[in-house]
């Protein structure tokens, strides 16, 4: 059964292997989530650590693809001028 939360976060630290994010809003323990960033695409991703309103997170992407997706991301978005 797959279902669909929908919560603010900030992200605290983003790297090709996983992030650290702040949730905007407390959620019920979860082990795994996609992290959407606006013009910068989905990362589906487990949770590696939870404190407080902090989440640490593994993407199940390779680094490699990350750092692939991330680089064409910048570029449409770069020449769309969304910056």
């Amino acid at each position: 059964l797959d279902t669909q939360i929908d919560n603010l976060c900030d992200v605290v630290d983003f790297s090709a292997g996983g992030a650290r994010v702040r949730l905007v809003d407390p959620m019920a323990d979860i082990s795994r989530l996609t992290l959407g960033l606006r013009h910068f695409g989905f990362f589906p991703a487990r949770v590696v650590w939870r404190q407080g309103d902090e989440l640490g997170l593994k993407f199940d992407l390779a680094p490699e693809t990350v750092v692939g997706q991330m680089r064409g991301l910048l570029s449409k978005a770069a020449l769309a001028g969304a910056f």
